[in-house]
């Protein structure tokens, strides 16, 4: 997880924002590095937020890019898309898969 350190003051300015990364190099807020692995990481609000962008590839007419952000491998889907859950532990990705997780833990949607 590359989510860094955040520390805002009561201004709350996006120039006032401080974020260290897991090696304690400070970042202020809107700024951004690439990680080696090719992910682009930026200080907001949030913290540091770190995303793929993949590779640029080009997307036949009623499709979009979309972007696994594990892998970072990009693929086109037809648009629009749509995800789902249902019931506890069954969930239906962007891309049409289909996934059941089991267990004691907390899921986040985004």
């Amino acid at each position: 997880d590359e989510t860094g350190l955040l520390m805002k003051n009561s201004w709350g300015h996006l120039e006032d924002i401080k974020c260290y990364d897991k090696s304690g190099r400070e970042f202020r807020g809107g700024e951004s590095y690439t990680q080696s692995d090719g992910k682009i990481c930026t200080c907001g609000a949030s913290g540091i937020i770190c995303r793929c962008e993949g590779e640029a590839i080009s997307c036949p007419a009623g499709t979009s890019k979309w972007t696994d952000q594990i892998t970072c491998t990009a693929k086109c889907i037809t648009s629009p898309a749509y995800c789902s859950s249902s019931g506890d532990p069954h969930y239906r990705t962007f891309d049409g898969k289909y996934y059941d997780f089991h267990g004691v833990c907390t899921y986040q949607a985004a």
